[in-house]
């Protein structure tokens, strides 16, 4: 069930990749790239919200899926209402189309934080912790085969002469909500292992984010080095609008960039997997942010299509290198008690990488792409040097080990 849900729901956002396809969607509504920024930006940072609420709500209960369930379902009809909106007002109204899009996408983006925190709860319960990589691994692996076919259906949609503008991005929203359907009927069927909490009262919340973060440094190197690593998000939604203005590639390779971002998510995994289960999860995250860095240097120096592919090759890596290293980072570090804590602690405290497309977008406006590329090398080899304070969990690192009680707060 949860490899139904991981690869159907790459493959159904695949169709309406919010770095990729999404800004060129917004693109013809608006030529500000901070209001491009803006809105990927909102849409985005919504799923950071809900987390702390969430863990907080999660520290009594045995069973977490109720709560998955509700918010699966929302996400998917905002997806639905997005198709619909688009093909209706897209031609004639397209203010309302802006404001209903960020809507629902801000409605699909707080969903996917309701969500975040009991999945990997479930997952965490369901799957021993030396072979969730495979488990990573694998989903990922055929999420992204699916991905790549889907790249080249956006291709057709896009260029197709029977389908105009807004209607081609319309039927590639309608896509992601039917396939979206099959992803979340696949989590609606996993079966929870129940968990015990421990009884008592907790502490108030603020105060036990503060002492966790004081008193338990690998938590916060891991928060920082996430920051930092996601910076890439500075510059990857003007990947392929530098592509487009700069290098005058065709709109419709964008189908081309997706596939090519998947392709290296595939091959990615034949190693992210292994080093995760053999090695441990920080040396994933080490690996990772090396290739974030590979994909902004090859942005700012590649001159032709095949080399500019490279670029997205490497967001595939970084993608899915961090998506195993930090979730199995932060399932690991800790105790099963603290577990959806730390996750919404990581997940909060993420909130202003939901931003750098904002940020992204005003110094393009104001500085130029190369301007943007170098200050993302910068942040993103900050975050590089980090990631060398991180425990290893899995190597029986010291400093992973919590000496406090949380009755101690």
């Amino acid at each position: 069930m949860g490899l139904i849900h991981g690869v159907m729901f790459s493959f159904g956002m695949a169709f309406s990749e919010p770095f990729a396809v999404l800004p060129v969607f917004m693109n013809a509504f608006t030529k500000s790239k901070l209001l491009i920024g803006l809105m990927i930006s909102i849409i985005k940072s919504g799923s950071a919200l809900p987390q702390l609420l969430i863990a907080r709500k999660m520290q009594g209960l045995a069973k977490s899926k109720p709560i998955l369930i509700k918010a699966l379902w929302i996400r998917w009809l905002a997806w639905g209402f997005l198709a619909v909106v688009t093909f209706v007002w897209g031609s004639g109204n397209p203010v309302f189309v802006v404001i209903a899009f960020v809507a629902f996408l801000t409605i699909f983006s707080i969903g996917g934080g309701i969500a975040a925190i009991p999945y990997f709860n479930m997952i965490a319960h369901a799957i021993p912790a030396e072979r969730r990589g495979k488990f990573w691994g694998t989903k990922q692996f055929l999420g992204g085969l699916f991905a790549v076919a889907a790249g080249y259906l956006v291709k057709l949609i896009l260029s197709s002469k029977k389908m105009d503008f807004p209607q081609n991005y319309s039927m590639l929203f309608f896509v992601t909500f039917v396939v979206l359907a099959i992803s979340y009927t696949g989590l609606s069927l996993f079966r929870e292992h129940e968990f015990a909490p421990k009884n008592g009262k907790k502490p108030p919340l603020l105060r036990q984010i503060k002492t966790h973060l004081r008193r338990y440094p690998p938590l916060g190197y891991g928060v920082l080095t996430n920051i930092l690593s996601y910076s890439l998000f500075l510059s990857l939604p003007f990947f392929v609008l530098y592509a487009k203005e700069k290098l005058s590639f065709p709109a419709a390779w964008i189908g081309y960039f997706i596939s090519a971002q998947m392709s290296g998510a595939i091959l990615s995994n034949l190693i992210w997997s292994r080093i995760s289960d053999r090695v441990g999860p920080a040396t994933v995250i080490r690996g990772a942010v090396s290739m974030a860095f590979l994909a902004v240097t090859m942005a700012l120096f590649a001159n032709s299509f095949w080399s500019y592919l490279l670029v997205f090759v490497f967001v595939g890596f970084f993608m899915d290198g961090a998506n195993i290293g930090f979730s199995n980072y932060f399932l690991e570090i800790g105790n099963a008690e603290l577990r959806p804590l730390f996750l919404s602690i990581s997940g909060t405290l993420k909130f202003p990488v939901y931003f750098f497309p904002l940020v992204g977008g005003i110094i393009v406006d104001n500085f130029g792409y190369q301007i943007l590329f170098l200050t993302n090398l910068a942040l993103i080899a900050i975050g590089f040097v980090l990631s060398f304070l991180l425990c290893e969990p899995r190597r029986g690192d010291k400093e992973c080990e919590i000496t406090y009680e949380i009755t101690d707060i």
